[in-house]
């Protein structure tokens, strides 16, 4: 996505020349009317409705990957017989204390999860109007309420029942709450674990090297 102070309306075609030769296929976004660091975070989750893939993996501007990463696409899909299905169709992983760091993740794109994840941010919206300064309630955060529920989130440092965590009112919430609570199908990779999460089962961990 082009900036909407930039006076171009596409990238510069020594640059579209040189990712193209290297077989990178290029969406161009259109230039919002406004820029903000909130806009772009939830550009992120523009990846959910690029159903012409079937896994998108994203990654901010600076990470930088030292190998190959298929093996996340082979690990998520039932169709890749030469490795075993290890991985559900989400993947997000933990940090040092949030249980989702949007830094990278992957999903499975849908029309459905679009539709849901749409749905999570209208019904956000409305209950921010009813809610003071900062618009966002610690306890019931994005539609999960933790201590209601006996549950809690889990880092790789901390463990906690409110939504208090580091970016849990913006994408890094919104993305542990689409995937976890609302599609209920993800894999967290929490430090040397991977936790397992499917509709209407339990927690499942399986320990990983």
């Amino acid at each position: 996505r082009l900036s909407p102070d930039s006076k171009l309306n596409d990238l510069p075609s020594e640059d579209r020349r040189l990712l193209e030769a290297m077989g990178i296929n290029i969406v161009l976004l259109e230039k919002p009317t406004n820029e903000s660091f909130a806009q772009l975070v939830y550009d992120k989750f523009l990846t959910i409705n690029m159903t012409d893939y079937k896994r998108v993996m994203f990654m901010d501007g600076d990470m930088i990957p030292m190998t190959n990463l298929d093996y996340y696409f082979h690990l998520s899909d039932p169709e890749y017989t030469a490795l075993p299905t290890l991985l559900k169709s989400n993947f997000i992983m933990a940090s040092k204390g949030e249980p989702c760091n949007t830094g990278m993740f992957m999903v499975t794109p849908s029309k459905e999860a679009f539709a849901d994840y749409i749905s999570i941010l209208k019904n956000q919206l409305e209950v921010a109007k009813t809610l003071e300064y900062p618009y966002f309630d610690k306890h019931n955060g994005w539609g999960h309420n933790f201590r209601e529920s006996r549950d809690r989130w889990i880092s790789v440092e901390r463990k906690d029942g409110l939504w208090g965590y580091h970016a849990a009112h913006s994408d890094q919430g919104l993305m542990y709450q689409f995937a976890k609570y609302t599609r209920q199908d993800v894999s967290i990779a929490i430090s040397d674990r991977v936790q397992n999460w499917k509709q209407g089962e339990q927690e499942q961990e399986q320990e990983q090297e």
